[in-house]
């Protein structure tokens, strides 16, 4: 994909039947670095109400898009799930033993009512971000993944809770180089005055500033490579069985106050 943008201007591809590709910013980021604007989407399991549904019918159906900026480096990037909030935090707040998430989450106990209850919501299912138009943004993914690949949609998709089915999900994959439309540095110029056009709003009571997408995960992954990245004791326990499982030696943790390990 990204070969191609550079020798054509813009490189797409879409697959299916196959595993999730993880942190799609990893990729997109692969692509900025080379100063091509990336686009990643993936379909997955139906694990999500729709709007106005009260049972899972779409997926999580995640989102990345990041542009480059000067210096070789991504100026914005966009990673997120078409729900309220990704799955990933109703687990995080379950391997910490909480028993109670905020209502805003907007999660659905297995009858289709609003819950707070953490294992009540790992039974149901999570809401698309924005009602219906989070319905729709997960829709064209949908579309864009899995039918333009001519892949499995929606339910079509088989339940991998067990781990006992592949995942049979689609990715479409996206790449622009912007040198084909502006002389070469200029869109990034462009990029880090819109940044600052942005950034320059007087903060909201309750904030110390605007940020934009991808600096809070940007500031985070320079605080994780100086001190370390901390994981729940409930998940470490799981990933050090599992270990076992396969015979072999995990990193050995610095222990911290608050008793989560730290890797």
């Amino acid at each position: 994909m990204i070969a191609m943008a550079e020798r054509r201007g813009i490189g797409m591809t879409a697959v299916s039947n196959i595993y999730y590709a993880g942190n799609l910013a990893y990729y997109v980021e692969m692509a900025t670095r080379r100063g091509l604007i990336a686009i990643a989407a993936a379909n997955t399991r139906a694990s999500v109400a729709p709007f106005g549904g009260g049972e899972a019918i779409l997926g999580t159906n995640p989102l990345c898009v990041a542009v480059p900026g000067l210096g070789g480096k991504g100026r914005w990037l966009l990673d997120m799930a078409t729900t309220t909030v990704a799955l990933g935090k109703l687990s995080h707040a379950a391997n910490l033993n909480k028993t109670v998430i905020p209502r805003e989450w907007g999660f659905l106990d297995a009858a289709g009512r609003p819950t707070t209850n953490t294992a009540a919501a790992q039974q149901g299912a999570p809401t698309p971000i924005g009602g219906y138009k989070g319905s729709a943004l997960a829709m064209m993914i949908e579309i864009l993944c899995a039918g333009l690949s001519g892949g499995a949609m929606a339910t079509e998709l088989p339940i991998y809770r067990t781990g006992g089915d592949p995942l049979g999900i689609s990715h479409t994959f996206i790449a622009i180089d912007p040198k084909r439309f502006l002389p070469a540095g200029e869109f990034e110029v462009r990029m880090d005055r819109l940044v600052g056009l942005v950034k320059a709003a007087a903060p909201a009571p309750g904030y110390a500033e605007v940020l934009v997408a991808g600096e809070p995960e940007w500031r985070c992954e320079k605080i994780r490579q100086r001190e370390g990245i901390p994981v729940p004791l409930k998940l470490w326990e799981k990933l050090t069985g599992i270990a076992t499982e396969l015979r072999v030696t995990p990193p050995q943790p610095t222990p911290v106050a608050d008793g989560k390990p730290l890797l």
